[in-house]
């Protein structure tokens, strides 16, 4: 579903970060928080979705707070 919303829609992009992947996963490997920081851009017209455990959400939530990213645009759902 998200790479048919991404491939429909210009203004969508998503990223998938596993802590805990296997060597043969495709996709980012690693902490979200340091992929984060990797971030060039900080959109006004950004939305967050954060999906995880409390103390991952709460430190993704206070990067953007410090990049000064509304907190209307963070959105959560703590996974386990």
């Amino acid at each position: 579903e998200w790479r048919l919303l991404a491939h429909e829609f210009d203004n969508f992009s998503y990223s998938v970060q596993l802590s805990k992947a296997t060597e043969d996963w495709p996709l980012d490997k690693g902490y979200v928080t340091d992929a984060i920081l990797t971030r060039e851009e900080w959109g006004k017209n950004t939305a967050y979705y954060i999906c995880g455990n409390q103390s991952m959400i709460e430190d993704v939530k206070n990067i953007l707070n410090e990049k000064q990213v509304d907190p209307l645009q963070i959105h959560h759902e703590k996974f386990f």
